[in-house]
């Protein structure tokens, strides 16, 4: 396990920060692990004053090699009650279509 969960209901946030080799960031993964802390410390009072915990998991190599496909695979999600990311866009969404947690 590469995580430890202090408290119960535990929420990821996850952070990507990979660039894309000769480009950079390119569409906004340095911006995705800056949302990732930001909400974490923003979601801090709730935290201490309802239970629960909120990790921030970085998650490398995104662009060319699925990180959070090996992560998951090694267990790294196996004890998150749910995980959440922000990519920005052009466009503002609420809601978006999630593929179903395979076993």
């Amino acid at each position: 396990m590469l995580l430890t969960v202090k408290a119960k209901p535990c929420i990821g946030l996850l952070a990507e920060y990979d660039a894309l080799p000769g480009v950079g960031h390119a569409c906004g993964h340095n911006l995705i692990c800056t949302i990732a802390i930001g909400a974490a410390v923003a979601a801090k009072q709730t935290v201490d004053r309802y239970g629960g915990s909120i990790i921030v998991i970085g998650t490398p190599a995104e662009e060319n090699y699925g990180g959070k496909i090996i992560m998951a695979s090694k267990g790294a999600f196996s004890d998150l009650d749910a995980a959440m990311l922000v990519h920005p866009d052009t466009a503002d969404i609420a809601a978006v279509l999630l593929l179903p947690a395979s076993k």
